[in-house]
C-alpha cells in the first residue's frame, strides 16, 4: 500500500500539459494507479478486520462487500461519462450544442462523484464504528 500511495506524487511531478500529446497516457496511468491504491486498500482493510484479535463484528464483512459493489458500479459509471466521442473540431464547426451536452455530462460527472464521496465515506464511517465498538 506504501508503495502504490507514493507513487501517485512521483507520478504528478511528470504530469503533462492538458494539450499535450502523451496526456492520455499519463491520465491511464493515473487512473491505474489511482484505482489499484483504492483495492489494495480496501483488501488491507478487509484483511484487517477478519484478524480474531480484532474482535469485529462480521457485519463488518458485508460492509466491506457494499463497498466494493458500489465502488464498481461507481467507477463504472465514472469510466462511461469520461469517455469523450471523436466529434470534428468544435473550433471550426462553432457546434454550441456539443459545448451544452459537455457542460451536462460534467454535471452528471459531479453527480456521481458526489455519491462516490458519499458512498465511500458512509462505508469508512460504520467501519470506523464497528472497529471502535470491539
Amino acid at each position: 500500500m506504501l508503495i502504490v500511495s507514493s507513487v501517485k506524487p512521483i507520478i504528478a511531478m511528470f504530469r503533462c500539459a492538458p494539450e499535450h500529446e502523451h496526456r492520455p497516457i499519463f491520465n491511464w496511468f493515473h487512473s491505474i494507479v489511482g484505482t489499484s491504491a483504492h483495492i489494495v486498500g480496501a483488501i488491507t482493510v478487509g484483511f484487517g478486520v477478519n484478524i480474531s484479535k480484532a474482535n469485529v463484528d462480521s457485519t463488518a464483512n458485508y460492509i466491506l462487500i457494499e463497498y466494493a459493489i458500489a465502488f464498481v458500479v461507481i467507477e463504472f459509471f465514472l469510466a462511461r461519462l469520461s469517455q469523450q466521442p471523436n466529434t470534428p473540431d468544435e473550433k471550426v464547426f462553432n457546434l454550441s450544442a456539443s459545448e451544452k451536452e459537455k457542460q451536462n455530462e460534467s454535471g452528471a460527472m459531479k453527480f456521481v462523484l458526489f455519491l462516490h464521496v458519499i458512498a465511500m465515506t458512509t462505508s469508512c464511517a460504520m467501519l470506523v464504528y464497528l472497529v471502535l465498538q470491539a
